[in-house]
């Protein structure tokens, strides 16, 4: 009945209207649409291609410019990396010269990259012993390339007219780099066929001391496809020709054709990418004819498939549209009918709807109660399958509440505990027992079990007239193991202070022993603790100074803690010990204290090894102060008489007073003089390193030319490397910053370092003195020979004082074994330090690491005249 009254309401409702002519409008529109799509489409087709075509057409400009700028920057680098190699070589051969030919060949092999660009490469000196008869040049092969047969036939020239060649070169071009591609007797070849390459050898030349007797020349043979690599111009498919072409000769030097439809003649400045190449004293012009490569020829039929494609989709969309507007108007009157029979429906759900909800708020909030509970409640059948769980199940035990719904409930406690329960349920269900509470074990889905109190409350019977058990369970895990862990720290406690090795107490204000463990009577030399509390009536007592014990006290009530009081208290045998002692004063609420507790250690062996150190202290330092003193006075003692020695030696050997006829007297007094000279020098270093422990050794300290010092110190020693025929190489001139140090205490460090590479180093060694600043401001002085080498052990040996390294080259002049002692003391004295790496056999390097705030800005510029 309502329904049909809802029916008529809504059918008196409703405007009644002439017949629908909104299909009719819809197809009109619809075909409106259909046009506007296609027109829309078509422009934005034409106009996607005519972008496309343009943005190809730039893509395909900026590969060809690409393309001529790889290929110019890949010959200019070429060429300049072969400079770079003639550079690297002539520097080697320059400072391998004295070594020999194979030691020349070996270093620039081994020593300088891509040798093998060069065909072939020489160096020619001048003959010493040039005549007539004789060559005025030398020619001294290092490396010669295995060549292909066609062209080792293309490049028949030989020696003499190589070496008659690079000297007309030189003639021409005294000094400096030179680059010539007219080489007599060779040939412009095709190397090639596909593509087609043709090249032919070129020469590049390097004068050094040019018109002096050491005059060399360093030449290097090699033709233009080996450093424009084949694999290169096959990667370049857009490089389609490529020339290299002599300006002053007018000869072609390389030529590259990928297209192979025109001759070399036809690539020309007009119809090419030209550039001028300035190498040495010779200009070469390159030609480059770049094109489309495969990828941008694909490209450029991109606008075309585009426009097809996107007229096609034009023309799809309109019929698409067309199609969609026809199901329109069908679909629209099945709408019409439809919304009728959904009016009514409504008004039954919405009402529907209304007793849901106020149904499901009710059991919302009945079931938040529930959950919010602390314990678990469930609900059982009389066989114990799970019918019922609150919210607290899934805290306690980790499941589901649907993983646990049907399952019994005797399954999920400790096996152990199943049968017990499940007796005690069946006897409630059967009456025979009332409600009970008893602790058992819940699984929990880590596997593990947790202690809990299961209560069975009461039974009552549901809608059905089946009868349903009700009951809680209480988690009392926590509890149990708070119990738990309390006796277990109670027991940890117990068994820490009873077997600690330090006493531990607890005394009363008075003296009183509240508690002691067994280690604090040991200490006191009582077998037990009892005895130990029960004979000492006043601890205060057992202190040997009771001002000290007093003093702890007092400070133990203002401050409250007491840390590391070293106290003397007496044993029961009455012997004197001494003992460590941290205390702190507990206190009750209101503050007043209610006992000491703290801990003893005793301490007796360490005070009595701290009075032997102190002891051995005192007599260390009267043993220093007599060698100092005994230094002192024979310093005096010796150099008196080493004057008189030093200074009539020198008037004998100077022969002032006339000549002396018996040279061999003469040899004596010189003899007499070096070695009086040497016996100074070693009296000096002893006392030097003497003040210096002492620490009466004081720097006169200022801003010192560190350039002029290194300077000043090789031209003391060249002598001495001169006459061992050692080669010296300084590379610090005029760039070492100066530093703020005693110049005199600087000159002494080079000069022993010094020495001692000059010393240990063979005949025709080399002795290298460098420097660098590092990121923190720190300078090193490094100076390397090539000398003998140490091992580990003889380094340390070599550091230490009086410490002599016995070779072959040491003996001769030897000192006292002071030097590097005097050489690291003096660094330490400046804040600084001595680093020294050896290896046996190839040599040493003596680094001197100077502190940043001993480093100035200031670089020495002015070179020094000796």
């Amino acid at each position: 009945m309502d329904r049909q009254m809802a029916r008529s309401k809504v059918s008196n409702t409703e405007p009644q209207v002439a017949p629908d002519i909104r299909p009719v409008r819809r197809l009109l529109s619809g075909t409106v649409v259909q046009v506007v799509v296609f027109v829309n489409g078509l422009i934005l087709t034409i106009a996607a291609s005519v972008i496309l075509h343009m943005f190809i057409q730039g893509m395909i400009q900026n590969d060809i410019k690409r393309v001529v700028w790889d290929s110019q920057e890949r010959v200019q680098g070429s060429l300049t990396e072969l400079q770079s190699i003639l550079r690297s070589a002539a520097t080697i051969i320059v400072t391998s010269r004295a070594m020999g030919e194979d030691a020349i060949r070996k270093n620039v092999l081994y020593g300088v990259t891509d040798i093998g660009k060069f065909e072939r490469f020489f160096w020619i000196s001048r003959n010493p012993a040039a005549s007539p008869d004789q060559p005025a040049w030398l020619m001294h092969d290092i490396a010669t390339q295995k060549l292909t047969d066609e062209a080792a036939m293309a490049t028949v020239i030989t020696d003499d007219e190589l070496l008659k060649f690079v000297t007309a070169l030189t003639s021409k071009s005294a000094d400096g780099l030179v680059l010539s591609s007219d080489i007599p007797a060779t040939q412009y070849v095709q190397e090639y066929v596909r593509p087609v390459i043709k090249a032919r050898p070129f020469l590049m030349k390097q004068t050094l001391m040019a018109g002096t007797p050491n005059e060399i020349i360093i030449v290097g043979v090699s033709r233009p496809s080996r450093i424009i690599e084949k694999e290169w111009i096959d990667n370049k498919d857009g490089l389609n020709r490529l020339a290299l072409r002599d300006v002053e000769y007018g000869h072609s030097i390389f030529f590259l054709d990928r297209v192979g439809t025109q001759s070399e003649e036809s690539l020309t400045v007009d119809n090419s990418q030209n550039f001028e190449i300035n190498i040495g004293g010779e200009k070469w012009r390159m030609l480059i004819d770049a094109g489309v490569n495969e990828a941008s020829r694909f490209l450029l039929h991109a606008p075309m498939m585009l426009l097809v494609f996107g007229l096609a989709l034009t023309v799809v969309g309109s019929l698409y549209v067309r199609n969609n507007q026809k199901q329109s108007v069908r679909l629209s009157a099945m709408n019409r009918t439809l919304a009728q029979k959904n009016y009514e429906l409504n008004s039954e759900v919405t009402q529907r709807e209304k007793l849901n909800a106020t149904v499901r708020k009710a059991e919302r909030e009945y079931r938040a109660i529930i959950d919010s509970v602390s314990d678990i409640i469930f609900e059982t059948s009389t066989d114990g399958e799970i019918l019922f769980l609150n919210g607290t199940w899934r805290k306690v035990t980790g499941f589901e509440i649907d993983q646990a719904i049907a399952r019994n409930i005797f399954e999920l406690l400790h096996p152990q505990d199943q049968d017990e329960q499940r007796t005690n349920f069946e006897q409630l269900v059967k009456g025979q027992r009332n409600a009970y509470r008893m602790l058992t074990r819940l699984r929990t889905m880590e596997g593990s079990f947790r202690t809990v109190e299961l209560a069975m409350s009461m039974i009552r019977m549901d809608d059905n007239k089946n009868l349903r058990v009700v009951g809680t369970m209480t988690d009392v895990e926590e509890r149990r193991r708070a119990e738990r862990a309390l006796t277990e720290a109670e027991k940890k406690y117990r068994t820490i202070v009873e077997n600690a090795a330090g006493g531990i107490y607890q005394i009363a204000a008075s003296g009183q022993i509240l508690s002691a463990n067994p280690a604090m009577a040991r200490i006191f030399e009582y077998d037990t603790v009892e005895g130990f509390m029960r004979e000492v009536q006043n601890a205060h007592a057992l202190y040997v100074m009771q001002r000290e014990r007093a003093r702890l006290i007092r400070e133990l009530e203002v401050v409250g803690v007491a840390k590391n009081f070293e106290l003397e208290v007496k044993t029961r045998s009455g012997q004197k010990v001494w003992i460590s002692e941290n205390a702190r004063a507990v206190r009750n609420d209101e503050g007043s204290i209610l006992y000491f507790e703290g801990s003893v250690e005793n301490i007796t062996q360490r005070k009595l090894a701290e009075m032997s150190l102190r002891e051995a202290k005192v007599r260390s330092d009267l043993a220093s102060r007599a060698k100092s003193e005994f230094l002192a006075n024979m310093s005096h003692e010796l150099r008196t008489p080493l004057n008189a020695i030093i200074g009539f030696s020198e008037i004998i050997k100077d022969e002032v007073l006339g000549k002396m006829e018996n040279r061999q007297y003469w040899e004596y007094a010189r003899d007499i003089y070096d070695s009086g000279r040497n016996l100074l020098n070693i009296i000096n270093e002893i006392l030097d390193v003497s003040r210096i422990e002492a620490g009466e050794r004081q720097l006169n300290e200022g801003i010192i030319n560190t350039d002029h010092v290194i300077m000043s110190c090789l031209s003391f020693v060249q002598p001495k490397a001169d006459a061992a025929n050692l080669t010296i190489t300084n590379l610090t001139e005029g760039g070492v910053p100066n530093l703020i140090a005693e110049e005199l205490a600087i000159k002494q460090i080079l000069l022993n370092v010094l020495s001692n590479a000059i010393k240990f180093t063979p005949e025709g060694g080399r002795i290298t003195i460098a420097h660098e600043v590092d990121s923190e401001g720190q300078m090193r002085i490094s100076i390397t020979d090539t000398g003998i080498g140490l091992d580990e052990n003889e380094i340390e040996k070599a550091i230490s004082p009086f410490g002599q390294i016995e070779t072959s080259l040491s003996r001769a002049g030897s000192g006292a074994g002071l030097g590097l002692t005097l050489v690291d003391s003096l660094m330490k004295l400046h804040g600084g330090k001595l680093e020294l790496f050896s290896q046996k056999g190839i040599g040493t390097t003596v680094t001197l690491l100077f502190p940043s705030r001993r480093v100035t800005q200031e670089r020495g510029t002015r070179r020094w005249q000796g």
